[in-house]
């Protein structure tokens, strides 16, 4: 993620903490999965579905399958014969749906942080481009899992620091509002999801604290960063409760113990990164492949 720094930056001063990190770092292995076979799977997520983070990430192949990766388990678990890894860095709920959805063009923030937190790889042209290929990968699937909710939540508060407003009244406002955003662009995006494939199994993935392990007096386990829970349940409860509302054609995954890069480290503003490392990968793709099977 490009400028990470000065966006971490922005989250922080938008809870008003500042604190280091424990490190907690436990070994995850693939659980076996006897669970139904799917032809064709289709990954939708972030950096975070990406594999932003891994050893072998290249950010110069985009949509290219990357081992280790959670959605390349899910594929070898389920005998995918087509697996499309149609993830996308700093995306929100926004992108997806404008993808999907030809009657919506985005936002502003769509328009103004995109372009920066992909690398300049998307814009707005980029977006409806693709609208086409995003679309038959949806209506060729029978699995889907779909992977957003960070960037909902942070690239409002970048979007306020851009834009050279006040903090203390920007914040604020964008800690508030971003909530309604996200449920207004995710659940429009399911429901278009199910629209375009009707027949699909759409794995909706739940979203994690990146800083659950920050502490304050630094390395005590008094852990401020969970006060960010609030946020994350939010979207997890909004998430679980779009599940149940489409019943057995939609799973929820709960992926809050997600092991990220961050967790390994010891001074959270060198070297932060809220990407799941190996462990969390494969802990993800155990998740997925437990709600399917």
């Amino acid at each position: 993620m490009k400028n990470l720094g000065r966006r971490l930056a922005a989250l922080l001063l938008a809870v008003l903490m500042t604190a280091t990190v424990a490190v907690g770092v436990f070994a995850e292995s693939l659980n076996p999965y006897n669970g139904r076979s799917y032809d064709t799977y289709l990954l939708l997520g972030d950096s975070v579905a990406e594999g932003f983070g891994l050893d072998n990430f290249d950010r110069s192949k985009r949509m290219s399958r990357v081992e280790g990766t959670y959605g390349a388990y899910v594929a070898d678990a389920v005998h995918a014969k087509t697996y499309y890894p149609y993830a996308q860095d700093g995306f929100r709920s926004a992108e997806f749906r404008m993808l999907l959805d030809p009657t919506y063009d985005g936002d502003d923030i769509t328009k103004t942080e995109i372009p920066d937190v992909s690398g300049g790889y998307a814009d707005v042209d980029k977006l409806k481009a693709e609208r086409g290929l995003y679309q038959d990968a949806v209506k060729k699937a029978d699995l889907i899992t779909l992977d957003v909710g960070f960037n909902d939540l942070w690239l409002p508060i970048v979007y306020a620091t851009d834009q050279g407003l006040a903090v203390a009244v920007e914040y604020p406002k964008a800690l508030l509002s971003w909530e309604k955003a996200f449920e207004e662009n995710y659940g429009a995006l399911v429901k278009r999801i199910l629209e375009l494939n009707p027949d699909v199994t759409l794995v909706l993935v739940g979203s994690y604290n990146p800083c659950k392990h920050w502490s304050l007096p630094p390395y005590t386990p008094i852990y401020v960063g969970q006060l960010l829970n609030v946020f994350f349940d939010q979207m997890n409860d909004y998430k679980k409760s779009l599940a149940e509302q489409y019943g057995g054609r939609v799973k929820f995954a709960d992926v809050h113990e997600t092991e990220v890069i961050t967790d390994r480290n010891h001074i959270i503003m060198i070297g932060f990164d809220p990407h799941p490392t190996e462990d969390g990968h494969r802990y993800m793709a155990n998740q997925i492949l437990s709600v399917i099977g």
